[in-house]
């Protein structure tokens, strides 16, 4: 029975390894269309295969961007059907539309460490809601105020710094639970490293503001020069998206219990 147990786990091991290799992304010149029937959105009815144009993820962070901000302004309008309107406003003739829409979703993958891009690719792709991406966003955002007022506590007015040490002290605080001072539920101690690991990759860079006696929290918790936001801004959203999952997930199972 140890025997078995063991090979039973080398198997599931192997099998994960297996699925993220095919999750990972691989740059091909020409990509196959889904086809043209009704369960296929409007932007993406083609058959046969389509020219990847490989997009710059300057240019798909700005879609993105772009999808967002209008997602907000028509909430009753699907993100696909926005997606439509974007590339055919701006590429003209279907089969040049089309093969943008394509290449972008290829793009979108390629830069999926960007938070931006993976949460868009998600979204579309059915694997996150968003609900939880607005969420998320919201959650960053207040954060941010929360670490103002923690400055002008310090000194006024505010310049968008902390001395390192009081940012982590209160970046520790605000992701505690709402009854301790936090914005959201309590995060383990694993969150912390990751969080504060990543900090220390954004201090590689100057661009980001961060050296060992402070951190320019504004400029940290914004975006960068090509759109992007920092290594510790999108570990930090990808654990508010995975927090608030989590939470539905046990609203739900409440709910089942319960019958």
């Amino acid at each position: 029975r140890k025997r078995y147990k063991e090979v039973k786990e080398q198997l599931n091991e192997s099998l994960k390894v297996e699925e993220e290799v095919a999750n990972q992304w691989r740059a091909n010149e020409w990509i196959v269309a889904r086809g043209e029937g009704d369960e296929v959105p409007e932007v993406l009815r083609w058959s046969g295969q389509i020219k990847n144009r490989n997009i710059t993820k300057k240019e798909s962070v700005k879609v993105c961007k772009y999808l967002f901000t209008h997602r907000e302004k028509e909430p009753d309008t699907p993100l696909w059907s926005h997606l439509l309107l974007y590339a055919s406003t701006n590429f003209g003739a279907r089969n040049r539309y089309v093969e943008w829409a394509y290449s972008l979703l290829d793009a979108l993958r390629k830069y999926e460490a960007d938070i931006e891009c993976d949460s868009l690719h998600s979204i579309l792709d059915g694997t996150l809601d968003e609900e939880t991406y607005r969420r998320g966003v919201e959650l960053q955002e207040l954060i941010l105020e929360k670490l103002k007022e923690k400055e002008s506590s310090i000194r006024k007015p505010i310049v968008g710094k902390l001395p390192r040490p009081d940012f982590v002290k209160h970046m520790q605080l605000l992701l505690g639970p709402k009854g301790k001072g936090g914005v959201c539920p309590e995060r383990s101690k694993v969150h912390f490293e990751e969080l504060n690991k990543e900090l220390a990759n954004d201090q590689k860079s100057t661009q980001w503001g961060v050296s060992d006696k402070e951190v320019q929290y504004i400029t940290l918790l914004s975006e960068g020069r090509d759109g992007s936001p920092s290594l510790y801004a999108n570990a930090l959203r990808r654990q508010l998206y995975q927090q608030r999952y989590e939470y539905t997930e046990d609203i739900k199972r409440h709910i089942l219990k319960s019958r």
